[in-house]
């Protein structure tokens, strides 16, 4: 987000289909940066679009006046809890972008645990979840709220990049990618195919969501009892930002495009970088 010389908003959108899960995708010249899952980048085109590897969309993301998100919805992994029209974390994150979109309050993070009962209360069970980062804009200041492994990466006027996120979902996700990845060497295929062979692995993980020994995430609960992160920045501190699902920032790491982070405020790529 950069808070400077200009009172528009550009929308310009790059990316290209990686053969993954794909989300929304926009990135705001001036506003917002908003990347989501998988996403490269590599045209540019002058609206908003959403690509899909598979029937159903997860990411979704809000831009309204003062309130920015990103929303990363997952099911859950037994063919029970993903049965239905659709995925739930689909409709989860359809109803969560839709509450937000219409919030003008000023707590957010009141207004989220409220959300949560309500989405219960709705019939959503915690089989099914969300990651959310969202930005709130008042006059003077920046609201951050994450829950789970969406993140904010920003840029304060005097240089420094910091990344407000909760690690503790990303740290179960890489066991479970080096246990993929040791599965599939040891019997010869590929990583993708060893994913559904480690399923004891990821439902160990899963029956840590909300605990003191795992990771906070956004479900539907009588007692939206998930820890949201939080912190508030004056505007004038902050030169621009980033939100971002989790997999945005691992495919520069993977691609080699980006030494660190901070590149991203800093370097402009081009289909010849991909």
């Amino acid at each position: 987000l950069c808070f400077a010389d200009s009172n528009h908003i550009h929308l310009s959108v790059q990316a290209k289909n990686r053969g993954k899960s794909f989300g929304d995708f926009a990135h705001y010249n001036w506003n917002c940066h908003f990347w989501s899952d998988s996403v490269f980048l590599n045209m540019i085109k002058e609206q908003h679009f959403s690509i899909k590897a598979h029937a159903y969309n997860e990411d979704r993301f809000v831009v309204t006046d003062g309130l920015f998100a990103v929303i990363d919805g997952a099911s859950g992994l037994t063919p029970e809890e993903k049965a239905g029209i659709g995925t739930k974390a689909s409709r989860l994150a359809t109803f969560v972008k839709a509450a937000l979109q219409r919030y003008h309050g000023e707590d957010v993070e009141q207004f989220l645990r409220e959300l949560s009962r309500r989405a219960y209360a709705e019939g959503f069970d915690n089989h099914v979840s969300c990651a959310i980062s969202v930005l709130h804009l008042s006059k003077d200041t920046a609201r951050f709220y994450t829950v789970g492994d969406c993140e904010i990466i920003y840029r304060r006027r005097d240089g420094a990049v910091s990344r407000f996120r909760q690690t503790e979902l990303s740290v179960l996700d890489n066991k479970a990618i080096e246990e993929m990845v040791r599965y599939a060497a040891k019997n010869n295929i590929s990583v993708r195919e060893a994913r559904g062979h480690i399923q004891d692995v990821l439902i160990g993980h899963r029956a840590l969501m909300n605990t003191p020994q795992g990771y906070s995430v956004f479900v539907p609960s009588p007692t939206a009892n998930f820890e949201i992160k939080t912190k508030v920045l004056a505007r004038s501190e902050l030169e621009s930002l980033y939100l971002c699902t989790d997999g945005f920032l691992p495919c520069f790491t993977e691609l080699d495009i980006f030494k660190d982070v901070g590149e991203l405020f800093t370097t402009s790529l081009s289909v010849k970088d991909i």
